[in-house]
């Protein structure tokens, strides 16, 4: 039994480094005292002591409690995690006192931990790896001693032997004492009793027992026990020991083996002779007695050849045996491993072979040279695979090679003759019969006249019209996708009055969808037409489908109100040749010119119409001005402006330098130079109304720089124009201020501006204007420009239907008429209506309110979410609210249920509330400010709030402009 493995070592794994301190590595000797200035200075400094660091360890698999401070020396195979951890707290050249003590940050501990387990991990699999490694080793090991070379060289199975006559053998390594306890691999007791064989049974002793090895032990002693289990566990080859060697017989191993201790052993000083052995031979199956077969050299006879025995037919066929049925390949494995004895050669026949009846042909130039044919044809025969063939024979055999008759087979003789024979003749009396004189050769056939040529038969198939089907959308110029969904239109009724060839069947062939970027008002179409040509080409544009007509009524209805058309450009190629005018008939001007035709069409079924509107000048004019030099502009500037501008910019950089980070527009400096007006800037820190002067920010200070320069410019001027045009000034109050500028911070607050109000309501039409820069305000609305020019929103309270029901109808059908204004209603203010109105809902004004709805008169939507709001979701406003076409009457009772039982302000006072907010976030929409300027609230009672929204009856409403 082999020596026991030590025990494993337990390693132990630094997980982290969670600090450092500094401690007294080493205690300074006490020195001799020495006298004198000098050597007490050089005694204090040898007595500081030895400073080092310690590492407090958070150990692998070890709970907190069980941290240590560890000194460097055990942490030498920590190289790497102690550079990290004085990399990210810090290294520099400063002595620090003792105690001193560093902590890494939380980051560095957290990503080292996760490092540690990924490497962990890595170093498991690879131990993991290296005991399968060894497993495998120890295994084959065991494999190669229990199955020894033997069995595959033995060519047959070795005799048995009985159980009586089994000998047990045991075999004695004789040692020197003198050399060293090394037990090779190859000489190993295991080995050698696995790896020899017995001289009288031939058999291997692998079956020994653990009883049979202990009474072994027993007779060897303990020490030889010891160094046999140590060399059958051994994987190391080492110089074998000192044996005595005799010579064994019939080994089949080595020449040598070790002496074998047995009761019936044979004189280990006798040697044997050896015994030759060879490999028996492959049975032959002797298929012919008169066959001779070499007794001491077996031998395979060649293959047989199979001669013809009737030489007297004129054909030659090879034999073939029966297959029984079997396929070709197994008919031929069959043939080829079986070994047969040759049969007889028949003697050849001494009658001459037939010969064949001489050819001629019809031409006498070969005969005359008296050419002969002498070669005869080989008959046919068996043809054998030569692999095969030598595989069966063995290395003695003769080459199987078939015998012939000494004078070769039997040649064909080809007999010449000078003359035609009576054969040809017969054929040449045949085909003299059979062939017609048409083609006899030597005869010249008549030439036919060419034949006439066929008219092609008169088409009766009708001239297909042009019909055209896709999509119709429109896609912002800033955005490369439509938020509406894409309408199936169809073109067709093709009206060519000009006769041209450029139709719509050749411009609009390779489009699928129409994307107009944008509309145009129809008065711009006179300035259009100028670059144009005259229409060439008239349809009508109706939907495609019965689906698409309520979108559809929508589409025309708004370019008949708004006064627009659509114009999209057509491509030949990669040019643009024309553009697509897309109208509705009603606003059309006289000078397009629509035929009387395409009117009619567009009459009937509400069609709109399209023409197309070709370019004056053609691409060849256009690429030959591309190269040219722009002409010189004929305007010549103003010298003094020049001059001007040339002094402003070196006295004043700080103007100019506001004018250009604020996009301060020059109209707007012109017109602060010619008029009187106070100003006022609303910015942080005067937003309540109480006077108090704006936070002096860089954008404040340049406002005020240019305002100054505007001041200062106006009272340079001459005396009539200075009595004319009153120098501007700052107002007093921001509630008695003309020209209002409201700073981009300022717009949340505009709320708290009561004063807003009256300025906006105000007859003497106060100016308002934004500028500066802000994070909620989106980059496009930055700059100077003006705000709240004209027109209105108007929202509705429920208790203004309730009590004015008529007065509320006619308004709303005012303000749908109005160019300037629009309205809206909230989806809980017209939910609180209906659940108002119970089961009198077909006597109350809802009816007539979800007809409005329906027909685009009255908007059903709320307030956009703002830029920087808390729960901002424009997604979903979107999904809710942008439709190509408005809510039905069904579609609307339900979204305003379902708004004011969803919603938390369910009463009249919480309903209120929630119509100030939202229409307080529509006063402060960027994208609304540019063009509305009041903001009222129609109620059924009289409401007194103090903000920027007017809260009016709808008796005291007006519009305050000139439209009836």
């Amino acid at each position: 039994m082999g020596r026991r493995k030590q025990a494993k070592e337990q390693s132990y794994y630094v997980e982290v480094i969670l600090a450092a301190k500094s401690v007294v590595v080493e205690e300074p000797a006490a020195p001799k005292r020495k006298r004198g200035a000098k050597a007490k200075k050089q005694q204090q400094q040898n007595d500081k002591p030895e400073l080092g660091w310690v590492y407090n360890v958070k150990w692998y698999g070890y709970p907190e409690e069980d941290n240590s401070w560890e000194p460097e020396e055990n942490l030498e195979r920590c190289e790497r995690l102690r550079a990290s951890f004085w990399e990210n707290v810090g290294v520099n050249d400063l002595n620090y006192p003792l105690g001193t003590e560093f902590h890494p940050s939380s980051d560095w501990i957290d990503e080292e931990k996760r490092r540690f387990v990924k490497e962990y991990a890595l170093i498991q699999a690879g131990e993991q790896e290296k005991k399968a490694a060894q497993r495998k080793a120890r295994q084959d090991q065991r494999n190669a001693l229990k199955s020894p070379a033997a069995d595959s060289e033995a060519p047959h199975p070795m005799p048995s032997t009985s159980a009586g006559s089994q000998r047990r053998h045991r075999k004695i390594i004789l040692e020197s004492e003198d050399e060293p306890e090394v037990v090779s691999k190859s000489n190993s007791p295991m080995s050698q009793m696995f790896g020899r064989v017995s001289e009288a049974t031939h058999s291997f002793s692998t079956s020994t027992t653990l009883e049979e090895e202990s009474r072994e032990e027993g007779m060897l002693g303990a020490s030889l026990k010891r160094k046999r289990r140590e060399g059958a566990d051994s994987s190391v080859n080492v110089p074998p020991r000192k044996k005595v060697y005799v010579e064994t017989r019939d080994s089949l191993f080595s020449e040598r083996s070790s002496i074998d201790v047995d009761n019936d052993s044979r004189d280990p000083t006798v040697e044997d002779e050896p015994v030759q052995t060879t490999i028996p031979p492959l049975p032959v199956r002797v298929t012919s007695t008169k066959a001779s077969v070499s007794a001491s050299h077996p031998t395979v006879p060649p293959l047989p050849v199979k001669t013809t025995t009737q030489p007297t037919s004129p054909t030659f066929t090879a034999p073939t045996e029966c297959g029984q049925g079997l396929p070709t390949k197994e008919r031929l494995a069959q043939g080829a491993l079986v070994l047969t004895t040759p049969r007889e050669m028949g003697q050849g026949s001494a009658k001459p072979a037939p010969r064949l009846s001489p050819m001629t042909t019809g031409s006498n130039s070969l005969m005359s040279t008296g050419f002969r044919s002498t070669a005869g044809i080989r008959p046919a025969h068996i043809d054998r695979d030569p692999i095969l063939a030598e595989f069966n024979a063995s290395l003695d055999s003769p080459t199987s090679v078939a015998s012939l008759p000494p004078d070769g087979p039997p040649a064909i003789a080809i007999e010449t003759s000078s003359g035609p024979s009576e054969d040809q003749k017969e054929v040449d009396s045949f085909l003299q019969v059979t062939i017609p004189p048409q083609v006899v050769p030597g005869e010249k056939l008549p030439l036919l006249p060419p034949p006439c040529k066929i008219p092609p038969l008169p088409s009766r198939l009708a001239p297909k019209t042009f019909r055209w089907e896709g999509t119709l959308s429109l896609v912002p110029e800033n955005d490369s996708t439509s938020a509406d969904p894409p309408l199936k239109v169809v073109i067709a009724g093709e009206h060519n009055p000009m006769g041209t060839s450029l139709g719509f069947s050749i411009l609009l062939n390779a489009i699928s969808k129409l994307e107009v970027r944008r509309l145009h008002e129809v008065h711009h179409l006179s300035r259009i037409l100028q670059a144009c040509q005259a229409p060439t080409q008239f349809a009508t544009m109706f939907p495609a489908s019965l689906e698409e007509k309520r979108p559809w009524g929508v589409v025309t209805n708004f370019l008949k109100l708004s006064k627009s058309i659509l114009l999209n450009p057509l491509h030949l190629g990669e040019n643009v040749v024309a553009h697509l005018l897309v109208a509705p008939l009603d606003i059309l001007p006289a000078a397009i010119g629509v035929p009387s035709q395409v009117k009619e069409a567009a009459l009937q079924n509400g069609s709109l119409i399209v023409c197309t509107l070709p370019w004056s000048l053609t691409q060849e004019q256009l690429d030959s001005d591309l190269g040219k030099p722009a002409a010189k502009s004929t305007v010549k500037s103003d010298p003094n402006l020049l001059a001007t501008h040339k002094r402003a910019s070196k006295s004043h950089p700080q103007l100019q330098e506001a004018i250009r980070l604020l996009g301060f527009p020059s109209p707007i400096y012109s017109y602060l130079k010619l008029t009187n007006r106070s100003w006022t800037i609303l910015a942080p820190g005067n937003t309540e109304g109480d006077g108090a002067g704006p936070k002096d920010t860089p954008e404040v200070q340049m406002m005020k720089a240019v305002l100054s320069k505007v001041k200062e410019e106006a009272t340079t001027g001459n005396q009539s124009n200075r009595n004319r045009y009153p120098v501007t000034s700052e107002a007093s109050h921001p509630e008695a201020a003309s020209l209002v500028f409201i700073h981009l911070s300022t717009l949340r607050s505009l709320r708290n501006m009561p004063y807003l109000r009256e300025r906006i309501s105000s007859p003497e039409y106060v100016r308002f204007f934004t500028f500066g820069t802000h994070p909620s305000i989106d980059k496009q609305l930055w700059g100077v420009r003006e705000v709240f020019p004209c027109g209105g929103i108007v929202t509705f309270m429920p208790s203004a239907f309730m009590k004015y029901p008529h007065e509320m109808v006619n308004l709303l059908r005012r303000l749908h008429d109005h160019p300037l204004w629009t309205s809206y209603i909230l989806p809980a203010a017209l939910g609180m209506l209906i659940n108002s109105a119970g089961v009198d809902l077909e006597e109350s004004p809802v009816p007539r309110l979800l007809k409005f709805i329906e027909d685009g008169q009255l908007a059903l939507i709320e307030a956009p979410p703002e830029l920087q709001a808390p729960n901002r979701d424009v997604q979903g406003w979107y999904k809710k609210y942008l439709s190509p076409s408005p809510p039905t009457s069904a579609e609307a009772l339900s979204l305003g249920a379902s708004a004011f039982s969803d919603s938390p302000q369910s009463h009249c006072a919480n309903i209120e509330q929630e119509v100030a907010e939202d229409l307080a976030r529509m006063q402060r929409q960027p994208a609304l400010m540019v063009d509305y300027r009041r903001y009222v609230v129609l109620t059924g009672v009289e409401v007194t709030r103090q903000d920027s929204l007017e809260w009016l009856l709808p008796h005291q409403f007006d519009f305050k402009d000139r439209h009836v």
